[in-house]
């Protein structure tokens, strides 16, 4: 009986270090967004770029605005990008990292997402 103990107790071990192994070798996922808003009078039309985990790449249109317009339109642009966000969060993507710059003519964003 001991040995049964010990051989079953001895197996259960093997096997959790094997799935603890496996699960350590697995890469986490990954999405990048980056968005990038401009001002109509800029060479750039504003537009918010997705890259998903396999490589995909989507470009979301965005308003551009001039400075007559600018909070209605980047409040619109700001609503496309969280349903985004939310999308990728809802399949367990969790935001990493975050950052943004720009000046009058153009604000810029980039969120990467990660799941393990």
């Amino acid at each position: 009986m001991k040995n049964a103990k010990l051989i079953l107790l001895i197996t259960t071990m093997m096997l959790l270090g094997i799935y603890n192994a496996n699960a350590q070798q697995e890469n986490p996922q990954t999405v990048i967004i980056r968005t990038i808003e401009s001002a109509k009078t800029g060479a750039t039309n504003s537009s918010m770029m997705i890259i998903t985990p396999n490589g995909d790449k989507k470009v979301v249109p965005l308003s551009g605005h001039n400075f007559s317009n600018y909070s209605e339109k980047t409040l619109e642009n700001s609503v496309i990008i969280q349903q985004e966000i939310t999308k990728w969060q809802k399949e367990g993507f969790r935001i990493i990292s975050f950052s943004t710059d720009g000046g009058d003519i153009y604000a810029r964003a980039f969120i990467i997402l990660t799941k393990e």
